[in-house]
């Protein structure tokens, strides 16, 4: 764990990530991972839905996929290499439509936490799946909460945060 206060070197990996690209996403986020390392940093953040690109067609439930899918098993095996933590979005999925949902791992490969999008856009809605829980979970010795896109339109969302950011919940399922 980290000494309180040291600081923490955060990667904002904004990458081109292709419909229904689900192997050429992962390979495009292994290299700028890699990249984002040998440049200090200590935690690599990727865009929303990075994994299976922004795919609002009938691809996506092909790109969709478990906790224990492929992709959230290789993101676990990249960080446990570089030894960095990842944050990722994927579509997740759930017994009706999926969730745009966004995962954490820590720099041994342990899932730190999940969160699935609480605000779905109209032009979503065909797609995914709103979600209600509001984690707060742990990463690097840190607490961090996601918010995604029109999730940031929601002030009681990033409110609660503000209110929890003491109360670290594991059991993000």
């Amino acid at each position: 764990m980290r000494p309180p206060g040291a600081p923490l070197r955060v990667a904002l990996a904004q990458v081109h990530c292709p419909w229904a690209d689900r192997d050429g996403n992962l390979e495009r986020m292994g290299g700028w991972a890699e990249r984002a390392k040998s440049g200090g940093a200590q935690l690599v953040v990727f865009p929303e839905l990075c994994v299976p690109g922004i795919c609002k067609d009938e691809r996506l439930a092909s790109v969709s996929e478990a906790l224990d899918g492929p992709s959230l098993e290789g993101v676990r095996a990249l960080a446990r290499r570089l030894e960095v933590a990842i944050g990722f979005g994927f579509s997740e999925k759930a017994d009706g439509l999926p969730y745009n949902a966004y995962a954490v791992v820590e720099p041994d490969g342990a899932l730190a936490g999940v969160y699935r999008k609480n605000h779905i856009p109209k032009l979503e809605v065909p797609f995914w799946q709103a979600h209600t829980a509001r984690p707060v979970f742990e990463v690097l010795g840190r607490r961090l909460g996601v918010s995604l896109c029109w999730d940031n339109t929601y002030e009681e969302l990033l409110a609660h945060y503000a209110e929890h950011a003491e109360a670290v919940q594991p059991d993000y399922r």
